[in-house]
């Protein structure tokens, strides 16, 4: 009787993991497309041909014989990451307690925020603008500004224990 007990507990942990392991990825990839789409929307609106509308889902925007200046360098750079924080940060408000908005709204925080709004992180959106001539003070702000508010959403979350009761089997 153990034994089954043991392996019923243990094809649920499997499933779980699974499940996990499925919508975390599904998580990131929505905020990389979302990240991606930001910084598409700037280069078409400045009159570049994106090569391919699958970058979006592939994780790099690229475009052909554009020349762009460094200001335009600068805001196309940032606007991948800083799209998709206010993007999160809107949906983090709107989805309310308890909703699964508030998974997506921070996934395209963090993912926006912790590698991508990195001043020294090389080839980081921050680290081209800096190349570029942005600020890199100004870069480190931004970057602590919005690490900031996606961990206070996390903690938020956390202490609120909303979260914690609705996960309980």
């Amino acid at each position: 009787m153990d034994v089954e007990r043991e392996v019923k507990h243990t094809i649920i942990s499997i499933c779980l993991a699974l499940f996990i392991a499925i919508f975390g990825y599904t998580l990131i990839q929505s905020a990389t497309s979302f990240h991606e789409f930001f910084h598409g929307i700037l280069l078409t609106l400045i009159g570049c041909k994106p090569v391919s509308g699958a970058q979006i889902f592939s994780g790099a925007t690229s475009w052909e014989n554009c020349e762009l200046t460094d200001l335009q360098w600068q805001v196309i750079a940032l606007a991948g990451p800083l799209g998709s924080f206010f993007l999160g940060l809107f949906l983090w408000y709107k989805g309310g307690e308890n909703s699964i908005l508030r998974f997506v709204a921070l996934s395209l925080m963090l993912y926006s925020t912790l590698p991508s709004l990195y001043p020294d992180l090389p080839n980081s959106d921050m680290w081209v603008a800096i190349q570029h001539g942005f600020n890199k003070g100004v870069g480190y702000l931004l970057w602590i500004l919005a690490s900031g508010i996606s961990f206070h959403a996390i903690l938020d979350e956390i202490l609120d224990r909303e979260i914690l009761k609705n996960l309980r089997i």
